[in-house]
């Protein structure tokens, strides 16, 4: 009778962590490939290319003054996102404000989602609801970007 307690316990112990490890599959973000960086002087980006690695990613923007004659540091940070459930994407962008109003400010840093496609021949592109990406996603400052006669994009 022990026995069988104990192997209904086992099995229900196994039953329990399967259920955990599928309900922890129902989303998973993650690289996407290497990221890129433009318009840096001395600047770097470093990341995870690998989907099975958690999405991680480094940025230094170099120079930031006058000395950098780009008018735009652009990175370009691919992003996998695998679900079978519909999901939300949220970002925070978090730094203090700097007194100096030349200084790179929180408001100079966007991100924008752009070229959703599927990632692999077995990957499906989501029909059960649209793709939710809130503020401050789709804030691409260089899409619109003018620089005025301070040197600061506007």
């Amino acid at each position: 009778m022990a026995r069988l307690s104990t192997i209904g316990i086992l099995s229900l112990v196994m039953t329990l962590c399967a259920f955990a490890a599928a309900e922890a599959q129902t989303f998973d973000i993650s690289s996407g490939g290497q990221p890129t960086i433009t318009g840096a002087s001395g600047g770097s980006v470093t990341g995870s290319s690998s989907l099975l690695n958690d999405l991680t990613v480094t940025i230094n923007f170099g120079e930031i003054s006058p000395a950098n004659t780009n008018s735009i540091v652009y990175v370009v940070v691919p992003i996998g996102i695998r679900s079978t459930q519909p999901y939300q994407v949220t970002v925070t962008r978090t730094g203090p404000s700097n007194a100096n109003a030349q200084a790179l400010q929180p408001a100079d840093v966007g991100f924008g989602v752009n070229n959703l496609q599927a990632m692999g021949s077995k990957s499906n592109i989501c029909t059960n609801s649209s793709h939710i990406f809130y503020s401050p996603f789709n804030n691409d400052p260089s899409s619109s970007v003018t620089i005025g006669a301070n040197g600061r994009a506007t």
